[in-house]
């Protein structure tokens, strides 16, 4: 027995859309107030709604048409189980969309389904519970992708390790995994690597180094152009080795921390230069300001790792680092180095 075309049909779908918001919302997260943003958002808040109807269809016909048994063998244990995961994919495909429409509603933002059709705000304009809700929104994003790969992981175990049918009789779910597994993207290991700035100061060097960063890369050497990589830096994390210069830089001639906390590299197109040698083109924003910049970087494995290490100047008076006053004893522009550690796959 084999599930039904609409079934599997609406079960992608809403798949592809998960992952399209997923990807949408991480992207427009940090980005600075812009038109574009706001196209972002719109777009966000559209694959929302779509997701939220297609659930509760979803939801109507398997009501109404069951779907096939698990094989003879499974343990009843892991058949509960299973059936507690498709009622939680359920709850969750439902709450998130309610979530993000209450948010929107909180923070003073009408949804307008695809520009045509303003939905109803389901809350009076609250600041507070707007944060609070976007939190939520968040968190409910983060519990549906631990959910998506338990159920990832037990479709690979059934086939690989069970032979048993499940993951043959749905085939295009078979195929979503391959497709998602090649453009799936390595996350960087924070504690294994680094980024530090060295700048001048009267002539003196003076290094200091980022604590806090996290992000992804997606880099397959024989199809650079293919490739994406996307960092966040806290900007309070970067340490001179001096409190009082710590605090510092923090301030508003500064990083200005706590009205921009995070930087961003997003590369746009990677291009090789030489064996093992490549040069990443993306745009770092820092400080609400955003420009293009050419990272050169290498590449070397070990023991299951990938080593990215390179080093770029930048201009930190193009992103209104330092005044009148600090210019006098500091130098333009910063050197850059990093050393950036993922899995090899």
């Amino acid at each position: 027995m084999a599930y039904t075309r609409t079934a599997i049909s609406l079960h992608w779908l809403i798949a592809a859309l998960v992952f399209a918001g997923w990807g949408l919302g991480w992207y427009m997260s940090d980005l600075p107030a812009s038109p574009a943003k706001l196209q972002y958002v719109s777009w966000h808040k559209w694959i929302g709604v779509t997701v939220f109807l297609l659930s509760l269809l979803r939801a109507l016909w398997r009501a109404t048409h069951a779907p096939p048994p698990l094989p003879a063998s499974t343990p009843l244990w892991q058949a509960r189980v299973a059936h507690a995961t498709h009622l939680l994919f359920y709850v969750l495909l439902l709450a998130m969309p309610v979530s993000g429409w209450l948010m929107s509603s909180a923070k003073g933002f009408q949804t307008v389904y695809f520009g045509v059709v303003p939905l109803p705000d389901l809350l009076d304009k609250n600041k507070e519970l707007g944060e609070f809700l976007g939190d939520v929104h968040e968190l409910l994003g983060e519990a549906l992708a631990w959910l998506v790969a338990l159920h990832v992981a037990a479709a690979l175990k059934h086939h690989f390790v069970d032979r048993d049918s499940v993951l043959k009789r749905l085939l295009p779910a078979m195929l979503a995994l391959v497709l998602i597994g090649a453009t799936s993207a390595s996350r960087v290991h924070a504690t294994k690597s680094g980024i530090s700035a060295t700048f001048e100061q009267m002539n003196v060097p003076v290094e200091g180094e980022f604590t806090a960063f996290r992000g992804s890369v997606k880099f397959n050497p024989t199809r650079p152009a293919a490739s994406k990589a996307r960092l966040e830096v806290d900007t309070a994390s970067f340490d001179i080795g001096t409190d009082e210069y710590n605090e510092e830089v923090r301030g508003k001639e500064w990083f200005d921390s706590q009205a921009y906390p995070r930087a961003t590299f997003v590369s746009s197109r990677v291009a090789t230069t030489g064996p093992d040698r490549f040069t990443a083109e993306g745009t770092l924003t820092l400080k609400g300001r955003a420009r293009t910049i050419s990272v050169p970087f290498t590449l070397s494995r070990n023991e299951g790792e990938r080593l990215y290490e390179g080093q770029f100047t930048v201009s930190r008076k193009a992103y209104g680092i330092g005044d009148p006053e600090w210019d006098r004893v500091l130098e333009d522009p910063v050197v850059v180095k990093f050393r950036i550690v993922t899995d090899d796959s």
